[in-house]
């Protein structure tokens, strides 16, 4: 592949050259099967190097695929009379290339329902009790923020014209990470709460049924 592009744009060029001018047409450069070496020996390194599972294998392969029929696509007319298989979609399935990279397709996704999970599922999840712990702590950090903000913002404000825009920059971005966090904190209370119906969470209305309370209230923040 690279002789054939380094004999297609000069002998002279560098790496970055070749790199920089690689197409398609280079990688697979007709139809036949040989086309698929290139996406074979990647499949295979892969395996080897990065010890890729067989689901993700299935996954590169699936993109692969549309990539090689994006290619050729151009070549093959639609109207194309040639008979096709019964599994057959369209043409562009049964081009040898396309048929040679399926093969691997369907063996990795066979392989995939036969593996074990590549990863620990348990650490995937957290206990209810953390969970909760996570809201508090958000919700800890949320106080202390506006606590933050407000004695800023009730400053006397400065004489100096620069110290003032600085001033009232750092009061900007502090409303942005506030709103920012109180949307991560109401977003996680939401998912703590199971509410009778849907409709509960979708007609919230703001300063209506959806309210702010400061302080507490019967024993509830």
């Amino acid at each position: 592949m690279w002789r054939r592009l380094q004999q297609r744009i000069g002998k002279d060029s560098t790496s970055a050259d070749l790199k920089r001018n690689l197409s398609l047409t280079d990688i697979f450069l007709d139809q036949n099967t040989e086309s698929a070496t290139s996406i074979v020996q990647y499949i295979l390194w892969m395996r080897s190097e990065r010890n890729i599972s067989s689901n993700y294998e299935a996954n590169i392969l699936r993109g692969l695929i549309k990539i090689v029929k994006f290619r050729f696509a151009g070549e093959l007319s639609v109207s194309n009379n040639t008979v096709r298989s019964a599994t057959s979609k369209t043409v562009l399935d049964d081009i040898p290339v396309v048929i040679e990279l399926r093969k691997f397709h369907r063996d990795a996704g066979s392989r995939s329902k036969k593996a074990p999970r590549s990863s620990d599922e348990g650490k995937k999840w957290l206990d209810w009790s953390e969970y909760l712990e996570v809201i508090e702590l958000l919700k800890t950090d949320l106080g202390d923020m506006i606590e933050k903000y407000e004695l800023q913002a009730n400053g006397q404000p400065t004489d100096q014209v620069d110290n003032e825009m600085k001033r009232q920059k750092s009061l900007q971005v502090q409303q942005k990470e506030i709103a920012t966090t109180f949307q991560h904190y109401l977003i996680l209370s939401f998912f703590a709460c199971v509410p009778d119906r849907q409709r509960t969470f979708r007609e919230l209305q703001l300063d209506k049924n959806f309210m702010r309370v400061d302080g507490e209230s019967n024993g509830e923040n």
